[in-house]
């Protein structure tokens, strides 16, 4: 299967610099990034790594763009991964100013099917993941709270029946 992108673009209440601090640093990334952590240097060829709430290491991978407060990109690594990959996945942000707010554009490259999922009542597959994110990180910078109840997910993504 060829590689391919998914791509979700999202329109927020706020400016470039607070978008880009809500992506950079864990007082808000906790809040609207499942509860999990992020720990880098916050440069180009800087690691990334992302830990669950347990502490437990998550997702990694360089950055490969860092042009604060327009453009962050990413490698995106999933441990236990045993998908035949020419490269890395990567993700890219693009922050566009726009209409008295921002643009927040999501590529995610170099993705197999696999990587998606087809049970749209999940977490799982980054079709599922990336919207929640997004739309969980629009309601912290636009009212300060979250949206989405975590008690009520499984560990594997899943909904809690």
């Amino acid at each position: 299967m060829a590689d391919n992108s998914y791509v979700y673009a999202i329109h927020i209440k706020t400016t470039p610099n607070k978008l880009w601090a809500a992506m950079t640093q864990n007082r808000f990334i906790q809040k609207y990034f499942f509860c999990h952590s992020i720990q880098s240097k916050w440069k180009k060829g800087a690691d990334i790594r992302f830990f669950r709430p347990d502490g437990t290491p998550a997702d990694y991978g360089k950055i490969t763009r860092f042009e604060p407060p327009k453009v962050l990109a990413y490698t995106f690594i999933m441990p236990g991964d045993k998908t035949k990959r020419s490269k890395s996945t990567e993700v890219t942000f693009e922050i566009f100013p726009m209409l008295g707010g921002v643009k927040l554009l999501l590529t995610h490259r170099h993705l197999k099917g696999v990587d998606m999922e087809k049970n749209p009542l999940t977490l799982r597959g980054l079709n599922n993941g990336w919207p929640a994110i997004l739309s969980n990180l629009k309601s912290v910078l636009e009212t300060g709270k979250d949206i989405l109840d975590m008690s009520k997910m499984n560990p594997d993504g899943s909904l809690k029946k």
